[in-house]
């Protein structure tokens, strides 16, 4: 990018893109060092979304979403709580599933449903299958 032919609105745009993925970086770094078993899901949430592409990475208000392919995404629908999510999610899982696994459960949970916007922060998707694991 050219500083010196690009309008201001560009460069400020820019600017925060590069604030935003900092920032992004950082938490994710420190959930590391808090939380190394909601790190690992994480790594492992991204690397299945990479590999089966059935998700498509977001970012929405500067944080990492995910939002299922080839569908509307409801962006104009209320969002889903934190617990409700969750409440939908402890239905259908049992606790022995992959991430992969998880990951096609929660997208048929969010295909299925025309009331809330489907796009999810990924963190938010960690920590559900971590309660799902775990508990």
């Amino acid at each position: 990018m050219s500083i010196t032919t690009s309008r201001d609105e560009e460069i400020l745009s820019h600017l925060r893109r590069l604030v935003f993925s900092k920032v992004n970086h950082g938490i994710y770094r420190q959930y590391s060092e808090i939380d190394p078993s909601l790190s690992k899901i994480l790594r492992n949430i991204k690397i299945a979304i990479n590999t089966l592409k059935n998700f498509t990475e977001v970012e929405r208000f500067g944080e990492s979403c995910i939002a299922p392919c080839a569908c509307d995404t409801l962006e104009d629908n209320p969002a889903f709580d934190r617990d409700e999510l969750r409440g939908f999610f402890m239905c259908e899982v049992n606790g022995r599933e992959h991430i992969p696994d998880l990951l096609a459960k929660f997208s048929l949970i969010l295909r299925e449903q025309t009331d809330r916007c489907r796009i999810i922060p990924l963190v938010t998707v960690g920590i559900n299958i971590s309660r799902c694991i775990y508990n």
